[in-house]
């Protein structure tokens, strides 16, 4: 079981590759936002994006672990070995001034999710509505 990581253009876009006796099994691009700015309210949204790539990072371990068990079945039964890729990303704008918007999807298996999240640049709070 391997896990290596390749930067794309910025710090947050990733590559990771997960693989299974040297074949690759699992491949994530994640590429979450970054928010600009100093001071106490865009730290503690970069703070949250880090817990939420950390978050995504062990899902892709458990999902890597049954992969293997998958890439192990049907190694014994002369089948071609599975392969999944998720694919993370965001964009985050300033809608308003003072408001940040943070779009982001995570596509996996043919599955979509999108999340909208809205904060208060100054304090970093989340905005429950948009105003």
């Amino acid at each position: 079981m391997r896990h290596t990581e390749t930067a794309g253009d910025d710090l947050h876009d990733r590559e990771l590759v997960y693989d299974w006796e040297g074949l690759p099994v699992l491949t994530c691009h994640l590429a979450l936002p970054e928010t600009a700015g100093e001071g106490r309210g865009p730290e503690r949204i970069r703070r949250y994006y880090r817990h939420v790539e950390n978050c995504i990072c062990r899902w892709l371990e458990g999902e890597h672990s049954r992969l293997c068990v998958r890439a192990r079945a049907a190694l014994d039964a002369s089948r071609p070995i599975p392969t999944e890729s998720v694919l993370v990303e965001g964009q985050a704008e300033e809608a308003e001034p003072g408001l940040l918007t943070v779009c982001w999807s995570l596509r996996w298996e043919g599955r979509s999710r999108t999340f909208t999240d809205c904060w208060e640049t100054e304090t970093g709070a989340p905005v429950r509505r948009h105003r």
